[in-house]
């Protein structure tokens, strides 16, 4: 931003005021500087805090093209010029604008102009007359380009006849000083005690909720094992959850079961994923043709504990193990591409080693593998047979109770694939309670 180049060149060493003693001899010269010094601070602040433009009001109405010259209403308004002085218009104004050029656009810019007043006779020579007084006035041109001016209006040529162009008021953004932060003070501080009243109320609740524990169990459990004791140390009895691990990925591949750990080497030692094998001959077809599933009984596993907390509700056989038993019957003339078939109709995923030949049948592939992958899922097939048992409630100890051989009896499939090749049943137990400390 540049200073005002009037003011500039007026007070070029910068501002310089009147001083006043007793005796001093007052010219024209000092008053008028008295004059152009107020002025001047006057059109620094202006220039400085607004910059030039409309402050309010100042539009263009009802304009009218006669050729030569341009007719319209201007309204009441107050502006700054790009000198920092005021332009005030107290009332409604008629005025008519000659235009030399008409070019396809065309814009309307007001300008500052001085116009002297009362022409009186000097003391020192009759003959001379000076103005009395200098009333602050405008004037308004039309140009494509007025430095000194500030556009009120944009024109376009239209059917050979001047429009004006909607165009949002030209007006000054309004600037926040610290006068107007001060008078917004007290709404400020009715805010904050608001805010600060809403924080302590936060924090109220918060004391208010009891603290909480999580505290999670991941272990394997075997035939030989007989109750698990768990500590959870939490003052109330505390919600639980079981996650077992049952198949939902599989494959037939032409690889060795050690080729195919080494492969997954690093995903088997991190414990995201298990993965056990069966020749194909042992996979398909285990359950005779024609058998039916029968629904174990939903009886719960009840001990003769004090506080007895179980966990098998009336499930019956799930959803996997429908699809595990499912695709194990598949017949031995059936070929590779209609198990993958097969098996995706029951929501399954089976892929198939694009080394083996899938109009091959699985009688031909005795010396194959089927590859089962285990991931770590909800699946709520093996709670039936989980016992969780609280009788040392007061100590925060739990026994966790896995009833092998109904699980054997009901299951003898599922037993065995966990007995004889994962060696147990990896099984992730959580509680989460409120914290006695």
């Amino acid at each position: 931003m540049s200073l005002p180049s009037q003011i500039v060149t007026k007070f070029p060493y910068g501002l310089e005021r009147n001083t006043y003693f007793f005796g001093k001899l007052l010219t024209a010269e000092d008053f008028n500087l008295e004059q152009s010094y107020f002025l001047s601070r006057e059109a620094l602040v202006h220039h400085t805090f607004f910059g030039p433009g409309i402050l309010f009001g100042l539009e263009v109405k009802d304009l009218e093209d006669h050729d030569q010259k341009l007719a319209f209403r201007l309204t009441a308004g107050l502006a700054i010029d790009p000198q920092g002085r005021l332009i005030f218009i107290p009332r409604e104004q008629k005025l008519e604008v000659p235009v030399a050029n008409r070019q396809s656009e065309l814009g309307l810019f007001l300008l500052y102009e001085e116009c002297p007043r009362e022409p009186t006779v000097t003391v020192c020579d009759p003959k001379e007359c000076q103005p009395n007084r200098i009333r602050e006035e405008f004037k308004v041109e039309a140009g494509t380009n007025i430095p000194e001016g500030i556009k009120i209006a944009s024109l376009a040529l239209v059917n050979n006849q001047y429009q004006l162009k909607a165009e949002p008021p030209l007006e000054l953004p309004e600037k926040e000083f610290a006068s107007s932060r001060l008078l917004n003070l007290p709404q400020i501080i009715k805010t904050l005690r608001a805010l600060n009243d809403n924080l302590e109320k936060v924090k109220r609740e918060l004391n208010a909720i009891p603290r909480l524990e999580r505290k999670e169990f991941v272990f394997t459990c075997t035939e030989d094992k007989k109750e698990i004791p768990l500590e959870y140390k939490a003052k109330k009895l505390p919600l639980s959850e079981i996650i077992c691990y049952l198949p939902i990925d599989y494959e037939i591949s032409a690889d060795t079961p050690e080729t195919k750990h080494n492969e997954l080497k690093e995903e088997l030692n991190r414990g995201s994923l298990l993965l056990t094998a069966y020749h194909v001959k042992d996979f398909f077809a285990s359950q005779p043709e024609g058998e039916t599933e029968t629904t174990p009984e939903s009886t719960p596993h009840l001990r003769p504990m004090t506080l007895a907390y179980t966990l098998r509700p009336g499930l019956g056989f799930s959803p996997a193990l429908r699809k595990f038993k499912k695709i194990r019957t598949f017949k031995p003339d059936t070929k590779l591409k209609d198990v993958a078939k097969e098996a995706s109709r029951e929501g399954v995923h089976f892929r198939i080693d694009p080394r083996l030949p899938l109009d091959k049948p699985l009688k031909d592939l005795a010396d194959k593998f089927v590859f089962v992958y285990l991931y770590p899922v909800f699946d709520g097939t093996l709670l039936p047979y989980c016992t969780i048992n609280f009788r040392d409630l007061a100590k925060g100890r739990v026994y966790f109770l896995f009833d092998w051989k109904s699980f054997k009896e009901e299951e003898p499939d599922l037993a065995d694939m966990y007995l004889k090749k994962l060696k147990g049943i990896p099984f992730r137990l959580i509680f989460v309670g409120e914290n006695q400390y």
